[in-house]
């Protein structure tokens, strides 16, 4: 048996009830750029998936209903180059804040937000802690 195959980068897919309105939540509160949305362009389903993107961060939406889990029942970690900056943008936002800012004992600096649907999403800035404990 030869070495495993190498494992490239990790794409969330987080289930959302409406995914073009969580699109929209995503550019706007993040500045993601929707790359597609997959529309059903014959008949009256909703759109079923998305693809967001920016800088080095891709998201991806998908209606619930069509993988039968429950909407907001996501989480992924996101890094980020200033988390202090961005904590700061989602409160003048009011996004719903889950944990706030705390310096990681393995040197991270993190929080915790939820999206428009309820998935959980970590900001992380690593090697950001003021102190660690």
């Amino acid at each position: 048996m030869g070495s495993p195959p190498i494992l490239g980068r990790t794409v969330p897919v987080l289930p959302v009830d409406d995914v073009e309105s969580a699109a929209a939540w995503y550019e706007s509160t993040l500045a993601l750029r929707v790359l597609h949305l997959n529309r059903d362009l014959e008949g009256d389903d909703p759109t079923n998936y998305a693809v967001l993107a920016g800088d080095s961060t891709e998201l991806h939406l998908v209606l619930s209903d069509e993988v039968g889990r429950a909407s907001g029942a996501g989480m992924c970690m996101i890094d980020v180059d200033d988390v202090d900056q961005l904590f700061e943008r989602l409160g003048e936002l009011q996004v719903k804040i889950l944990r706030p800012l705390v310096d990681q004992a393995w040197g991270a600096r993190d929080f915790a937000a939820c999206d428009l649907f309820g998935s959980e999403l970590v900001f992380t800035q690593r090697g950001a802690a003021k102190r660690t404990v």
